[in-house]
């Protein structure tokens, strides 16, 4: 109890009047291993600690733990920012998925499988547009989610299906074509949802990973103008224990961005994947 009134009052401190409504609706607040990720919130605590260098992954679950509550659903939305594990088939997933706690539906981070891994960020005030949640099971339709203006479509689950993310053609990406967003997968099944704002360009991760972070364009800032989060369109590749991560850094200057990178697999090869920011 002492932590959360810590917190509460901490932030409040930091935010102001402008952030007052959130924090008492618990909505601002998270556990003390995560962050908050509007821009408000990044803007003057990006992270636990204040020390340069340091990352923030958002919300966490692994395989094994129960469901992870994140943000209420009805103010906000919630994307995957990292994917890793062991994807054997269907019953091998990592999602974000809506739960009602107390007669209060949130979102949750969950899953299940062996050895599955995900964490996700949130955007609060920022609910999902109607109609634009897709999801494929066959691991070849594409699903057409709506117009790229003013929209960002980024994934909300992952799972293996034909495939078990072993070889390189395997994905599952949300994915703009000719004005149009489309969720499209190749022998692995996953969703997505939009949200009404603009989506900053794509950055594909080289199909042989990047084990060094790579800078998303239009990051970086040290005010609340910046991008309100960052997180996956895509995960493909030779998966198997390895993961593809969207995370925030905290720098010297110009206070934060956001990075993508990858980490390799125990049994050899290296996923890949891009990732975008929300304006």
């Amino acid at each position: 109890m002492k932590r959360i009134l810590y917190l509460l009052t901490t932030r409040l401190t930091l935010l102001g009047a402008a952030a007052i409504s959130l924090s008492c609706s618990g909505e601002g607040l998270v556990h003390e291993e995560f962050v908050d990720t509007t821009s408000e919130a990044l803007a003057y605590t990006p992270l636990s600690s204040s020390t340069p260098g340091i990352n923030t992954y958002g919300y966490k679950w692994s395989s094994g733990n129960a469901p992870v509550r994140m943000t209420v659903k009805a103010s906000s939305t919630c994307f995957l920012s990292t994917v890793g594990g062991h994807f054997t088939g269907s019953s091998s997933r990592v999602e974000i998925v809506p739960m009602v706690d107390a007669g209060v539906e949130y979102w949750y981070l969950t899953g299940s499988g062996i050895s599955t891994t995900a964490s996700a960020f949130c955007a609060l005030s920022t609910p999902v547009v109607p109609g634009t949640e897709k999801f494929t099971d066959t691991g070849a339709t594409v699903e057409l989610m709506g117009s790229t203006t003013g929209h960002t479509c980024m994934l909300t689950g992952v799972w293996g299906n034909i495939g078990e993310f072993s070889e390189t053609a395997e994905s599952i990406a949300a994915q703009t074509i000719g004005g149009k967003w489309l969720l499209s997968g190749f022998s692995a099944g996953g969703a997505a949802k939009c949200i009404a704002k603009s989506a900053t360009s794509a950055t594909n991760l080289p199909n042989g990973g990047a084990t060094t972070a790579v800078t998303l364009p239009e990051s970086a800032n040290n005010s609340s103008t910046g991008p309100t989060l960052c997180a996956l369109f895509r995960v493909s590749g030779k998966l198997r224990g390895g993961f593809v991560q969207a995370f925030n850094r905290k720098l010297t200057v110009p206070g934060w961005d956001w990075a993508a990178r990858t980490g390799a697999n125990p049994s050899g090869g290296t996923p890949s994947g891009s990732a975008g920011c929300t304006k």
